[in-house]
């Protein structure tokens, strides 16, 4: 099952207030398929900063601004949990223009390496924690690291019940292992050889069943719910497409609509109509962007997977790798199913 990959919607959501229709339904999910459900990153309560030493005695503090990341999470047993994340060199941040450009262009060589990626390959208990061990790749060079980390919370929910869970851990590397040199002996000596990384991940996912969103009127998303509830699939569906090309501009026909309107009925078990939702928002957003569309063919794999329809879920999967190959929920739900 899938969506928090929902979630610009679901950030923005935790800074309204709750419904004012009482008290929110708890989260609604028709079974785990595959044992576990991803959960997708909240950017709003995550950080991946690093540190390293300034000749020798001096620190250095920074962070990257942008990543993306998915935790494919199993609520019975967090050990067969796996993560995924992808980090984009250029959003390096020490608060220092010029540091910044040498770091990216010549230690990270982020011209031809323009992203670092850690995929998980175990999570074992150690002590009252845990330990994460996977595969950190920089560069050219990719090598197994293990990292600490505590959870914060497995089973958090927000106002809107949206399920949440939180982990906190850090790992020290040595660059030279990573090829993280630059061959200016000057700026390469004054960098400490260990870096250490500190990691806090947020993650959610998301509750259609009580978005609070205003449904406006002219929501595509309200025509959607409303029309299907009582015109019947086809003919809310026909009424959609009269819509888009007749006047799009006085309509919010984002690709989120379709995901909050079809989330809901995924979240009901109403696969059907689900289904249906995400292929309109499939063929009227062409012209979307790689993650929008590839985000689309998940919910579809999503909607496979809660029917049992194994090679439709592959299907999907593999159109929404093909669209964006580095898509952390794509990879992990992949390796779920193959």
């Amino acid at each position: 099952m899938l969506r928090a990959t929902v979630l610009p919607l679901f950030a923005a959501a935790l800074l309204l207030t709750p419904s004012a229709h009482g008290q929110p339904p708890p989260i609604a999910n028709p079974a785990f398929p595959l044992g576990g459900a991803i959960y997708e990153l909240d950017k709003n309560h995550s950080l991946l900063d690093f540190t390293a030493r300034h000749l020798g005695f001096g620190r250095v503090r920074g962070t990257f601004n942008e990543y993306r990341a998915a935790v494919f999470f199993t609520p019975d047993d967090l050990t067969q949990s796996a993560f995924r994340a992808v980090i984009d060199v250029a959003s390096l941040d020490t608060q220092n223009p010029g540091r910044d450009d040498l770091l990216r262009e010549e230690f990270f060589a982020m011209a031809e390496y323009p992203t670092l990626t850690f995929t998980s390959r175990s999570i074992r208990p150690r002590g009252v924690h845990y330990v994460m061990t996977g595969d950190l790749q920089i560069r050219d060079v990719t090598r197994e690291v293990a990292i600490p980390f505590e959870v914060i919370t497995l089973d958090g929910q927000d106002q809107w019940h949206n399920q949440r869970i939180a982990l906190e851990g850090h790992v020290t590397i040595n660059r030279n292992d990573y090829n993280l040199v630059y061959d200016n002996a000057f700026w390469n000596g004054i960098v400490s050889d260990s870096i250490r990384i500190d990691i806090s991940f947020g993650a959610a996912r998301y509750n259609a069943l009580n978005d609070v969103f205003p449904w406006r009127a002219e929501s595509i998303a309200t025509i959607l719910r409303d029309g299907i509830e009582h015109d019947g699939v086809e003919a809310t569906l026909a009424r959609v497409r009269q819509l888009y090309p007749a006047d799009p501009d006085d309509w919010n026909l984002s690709y989120g609509q379709f995901f909050r309107a079809g989330w809901a009925f995924y979240q009901q078990a109403r696969f059907d109509e689900a289904q249906a939702v995400f292929e309109l928002g499939l063929d009227l957003f062409a012209e979307a962007s790689d993650t929008e569309r590839a985000d689309l063919h998940l919910a579809l794999a999503e909607v496979a997977l809660a029917r049992d329809d194994q090679q439709a879920a592959r299907g999907h999967i593999d159109q929404a790798l093909a669209i964006d190959p580095l898509h952390p929920a794509a990879f992990l739900l992949d390796r779920r199913v193959r």
